[in-house]
């Protein structure tokens, strides 16, 4: 199941490594995006309703990866993605990305993704790290779509699909224990919960780009 893995990163890798990386003028503009009133307000300090605006649902995956993954090499940050838009297929969670992301933020400590509620500021420093974290996002998106049309979705793509939890490997969560271990991609073990794929909607997710 490694090889299988490591082989699907790889080429999701390859192919991400065709697009062309955020320059100057690219990440001035992302800038320019994270400071308007729109993104400011993605935050799980505020009402959800405004996980509704245009392009939030990118963010929120790029600013998942950016928080648990920025410092993976790329077949890692793809692993997080498909992760989280695993779960917005499964009735067990929220119907979103943002709401999945940002799923018992009110809640100290107690949420899916730490970063959402530790009361520190999720706004992202590095504005070039976040730009390459969009273009995962977006990449990822495009991949987990490609699956869903049946394109991609044969047996080793089976595994990726399977992917709903995951830990760093140097911690043993208690959750752990009761979950199928499928994978290690760079410092991330991945699991596949009986529970949550069973419960995968019928649907195709909706590509973020809109």
């Amino acid at each position: 199941m490694l090889r299988i893995a490591t082989s699907i990163a790889m080429w999701m890798l390859m192919t991400l490594a065709v697009m062309s990386p955020a320059n100057a003028a690219s990440v001035f503009a992302l800038k320019m995006t994270l400071a308007s009133p729109g993104f400011l307000l993605v935050t799980p300090r505020v009402p959800q309703v405004r996980f509704t605006a245009p392009g939030a649902q990118k963010y929120c995956l790029g600013l998942a990866i950016y928080h648990e993954a920025r410092g993976e090499p790329l077949p890692g940050q793809h692993a997080v993605a498909i992760t989280i838009l695993n779960r917005v297929r499964s009735s067990a969670y929220p119907d979103t990305i943002c709401g999945v992301v940002f799923q018992n933020s009110h809640k100290f400590n107690r949420c899916q993704f730490s970063f959402a509620c530790d009361r520190l500021s999720d706004f992202p420093k590095n504005t070039a790290v976040f730009a390459r974290s969009l273009e995962v996002a977006e990449f990822t998106t495009k991949f987990d779509a490609s699956m869903d049309r049946g394109r991609l979705f044969r047996s080793s793509y089976a595994m990726l699909r399977g992917m709903t939890h995951y830990h760093r490997h140097d911690v043993r969560p208690v959750w752990s224990k009761k979950l199928e271990r499928l994978t290690r991609v760079g410092a991330h073990v991945f699991f596949r919960s009986e529970r949550v794929v069973s419960r995968y909607r019928a649907m195709e997710v909706a590509s973020i780009t809109r």
